[in-house]
């Protein structure tokens, strides 16, 4: 499959760009009476991180504050459509 080009050479179409791979955290708490974090059930960690998710899904003004970039890199493969 060929990929389209743009018409003027100066102008990358969305086929011609390249991609930002992200790596990000996204911030919630949970309040429980275990010491240790990996002797927490994982469903009660993902109970805590679906309402924070839920929580932001209606206060989008606040997504930027509650996710954090760990890392990003450009990836080596092309958009197709």
């Amino acid at each position: 499959m060929t990929s389209r080009k743009s018409r003027n050479p100066k102008v990358p179409t969305i086929c011609d760009m390249k991609l930002i791979n992200y790596m990000l955290d996204i911030a919630f708490t949970i309040e429980t009476p275990i010491q240790e974090l990996d002797k927490i059930p994982p469903e009660q960690l993902v109970e805590s991180l679906q309402r924070r998710v839920d929580y932001l899904r209606n206060n989008l003004d606040e997504v930027h504050e509650a996710v954090g970039l760990c890392d990003s890199y450009e990836t080596e493969k092309e958009m197709t459509l």
